[in-house]
């Protein structure tokens, strides 16, 4: 495409897509340590309806830390968090740019919320996003929402309206 054809706007897309890059790769980083640590790599472990559950082995050697290696684990896995979730508006800017030539996050943002970037996004990729959140399954969210039993409504069909997604990315 020649440069005239471009969008100004677009010039700003190689550079999210290597801070997106970046933030998984530092996600790597931080949990690699704990994953081997507590002997995390293994194949996870399921339910009986399919949905992940904490395997036995990682829960022992997790309880079986000394308290200052356990802590260093916890701010490592909320450091990943925190990566991921920077990833997320980074990937739903790269999206706006894209599909939009606008950027779907202001410039007085302060604190980003996904819901409401998602709902900028053109109505064809908030329906891509459902479809893959619905064919993936809400694993990731409800591993970080849920300290006991997943929610009946998480085991719930999707609706095509991607309401639960925009619920997960609310909370």
């Amino acid at each position: 495409m020649p440069r005239a054809d471009t969008h100004p706007l677009h010039r700003h897309v190689p550079f999210l897509y290597e801070m997106v890059i970046s933030l998984l790769e530092a996600v790597v980083e931080t949990l690699d340590p704990v994953l081997q640590a507590i002997d995390g790599f293994r194949e996870l472990w399921t339910n009986q309806d399919g949905r992940p559950a904490t395997p036995d082995h990682v829960a022992r050697k997790l309880a079986g830390l000394p308290p200052s290696v356990a802590v260093r684990h916890v701010g490592a896995c909320v450091s990943a968090t925190t990566n991921l979730g920077l990833a997320y508006v980074h990937s739903f800017r790269v999206l706006s740019f894209l599909s939009r030539s606008e950027d779907v996050l202001p410039s007085n943002t302060d604190n980003p919320h996904l819901a409401k970037l998602f709902d900028v996004l053109r109505t064809a990729g908030r329906e891509t996003l459902c479809q893959v959140y619905n064919q993936v399954g809400a694993h990731d969210f409800e591993t970080e929402l849920c300290t006991g039993q997943f929610s009946k409504e998480a085991g719930d069909e999707i609706p095509s309206n991607g309401r639960h997604f925009h619920s997960a990315l609310a909370y």
